[in-house]
């Protein structure tokens, strides 16, 4: 199945745009994906082809009449294809919603102009309005665009390695973390030491840490609202909550998974798994000699996420995982025991899986 996009616009020229270059050029020239344009003018009204009348009830602009758009969607046939319209009272656009997209096999796409479209056929063709942000562009195309670019990039191939997209913003419902490459020094500023360690555990502790502060300053609203009620009701601080989740998220990311340092630092020394098999795991089963390239595709943040206190030392982490392995969806409930130790570091004395259907 190869994803395909149709877009209904009064300027088709538009088209591909930027997206005829770079990732999704290239996808686009080897046949990963399908751009077409239906173009609006074709379905006007008259010798001049008009395409818009007068606002009912009076004032400025026009309006896209509601039958020569409904004849422009109606020329691309009835298929299951979600049916969007580029709007800035639409529902913010979201990368969750980006993913949902990218799985499925295309989207047609409704691009206004002017004062907008007639509600009718917003309503009779079933259109769900979408917004990239609380601004006003001059019409839809430009929005097409930048959503037809966050979901191309997730199509099977088109990122050269499927892991580039899984520590950026969003991704994670955090921000992404800083970037560092060579020189070394710039202008008496050097790469923070953690990064060139070497220590692929140390690494990923301190990308989610940048993460998360790069988040409670500049998106506060991206925290997960029963998070920080959990934290109030548990009179947790902020930071202490982060760090759970940090520590519990660490055991599904590869990069810290299979670093047995940076595990030895986590593991209790009575630690005690329950598989989702029902198999008992001890503490020196838990290691499996480093990492290399291994992947672990599991759905971050974690489901469901839920912390509760059961003594002063003590927090239940519960949450739902969601890993796809060999192709298929794996689901389990997931509950861990961590404890904190008097020197402040956390231990993780006990975790059990339970295969679920739901």
């Amino acid at each position: 199945m190869t994803f395909k996009a149709s877009i209904v616009t009064l300027y088709p020229e538009m088209f591909p745009g930027s997206l005829g270059v770079s990732l999704a050029g290239n996808a686009l020239s080897e046949g990963k994906w399908e751009l077409q344009t239906v173009a609006l003018r074709n379905f006007g009204e008259g010798k001049h082809k008009r395409v818009d009348d007068t606002p009912a009830g009076g004032g400025a602009g026009m309006v896209l009449r509601a039958d020569v758009l409904a004849n422009a969607i109606d020329s691309i046939g009835e298929d299951p294809r979600p049916r969007l319209l580029m709007s800035p009272r639409g529902k913010p656009l979201t990368q969750e919603r980006v993913h949902e997209l990218a799985a499925g096999e295309g989207v047609v796409i409704v691009c206004g102009r002017f004062e907008g479209l007639d509600q009718r056929v917003i309503d009779k063709r079933g259109l769900e309005e979408v917004s990239i942000g609380d601004y006003v562009l001059s019409g839809g195309e430009p929005a097409a665009l930048v959503m037809l670019d966050a979901i191309v990039r997730l199509l099977p191939g088109v990122m050269g390695n499927d892991e580039s997209g899984t520590h950026e913003s969003f991704e994670n419902g955090l921000l992404e973390h800083p970037q560092y490459t060579r020189p070394l020094d710039f202008e008496g500023e050097k790469i923070p030491e953690v990064l060139t360690s070497g220590n692929h555990g140390k690494v990923a502790a301190w990308r989610q840490d940048k993460s998360v502060e790069l988040t409670k300053e500049r998106r506060p609203d991206l925290i997960e609202p029963e998070q920080v009620s959990a934290a109030k009701i548990m009179s947790m601080s902020d930071q202490d909550l982060a760090k759970l989740t940090q520590l519990e998220e660490s055991l599904w990311i590869a990069e810290t998974r299979y670093d047995d340092e940076y595990m030895n630092e986590i593991f209790a020394d009575d630690f005690i798994e329950i598989g989702k098999s029902g198999q008992v795991y001890a503490r020196k089963e838990m290691f499996f000699g480093g990492f290399v390239d291994q992947v672990i595709d599991c759905e971050l943040p974690l489901p469901e996420l839920k912390i509760k206190t059961l003594s002063s030392e003590v927090y239940q982490v519960t949450y739902k995982s969601r890993l796809q392995r060999n192709g298929e969806i794996e689901l389990a409930y997931r509950s861990s025991l961590w404890k904190r130790t008097g020197g402040g570091r956390w231990e993780l004395i006990f975790h059990q899986g339970t295969p679920t259907d739901d």
